[in-house]
């Protein structure tokens, strides 16, 4: 999937309009797709975000076990373990995680199956913007 990710060249302002937000904050993407996955990290590097990656929701969890993140970004269709699992069993460990999920599912789909959660979920190919809209919008909470 050739996101827009990886034509977009971040504003200076923006990167420093985010920065104070985003600043040291650590995010967490779990994406088996290694363009999207790689994109989402350089771009929210910049955006002042210390990320780590994963590439299955088996690896994700391992690494929510022992690291607080500020932030996570989940696929759902995932190998070894999928987002559905990821988040359920994130939940056990680790109280009042900020997730939002990046599915080529419908939203409908994806609300049904976690029964209505608060998580926001964009689908692919998503819209830069509105994921840094959203993620600022969690990290005020």
């Amino acid at each position: 999937m050739g996101l827009l990710l990886n034509k977009i060249a971040i504003d200076k302002n923006l990167g420093k309009q985010m920065e104070n937000l985003f600043i040291n904050k650590n995010l967490l993407v779990v994406e088996d797709d290694m363009e999207t996955n790689t994109s989402l990290k350089n771009i929210f590097n910049v955006l002042g975000f210390n990320v780590d990656t994963a590439f299955d929701g088996h690896e994700g969890l391992e690494k929510i076990s022992y690291k607080n993140y500020d932030l996570i970004f989940t696929d759902i269709e995932m190998p070894n373990l999928d987002g559905y699992e990821l988040i359920r069993k994130s939940s056990k460990i680790k109280n009042n995680l900020k997730i939002i999920i990046l599915s080529a599912n419908t939203q409908s789909n994806v609300k049904t199956i976690l029964n209505n959660e608060k998580i926001p979920v964009l689908s692919k190919p998503f819209n830069l913007d509105e994921l840094i809209n959203i993620s600022k919008t969690l990290l005020l909470e």
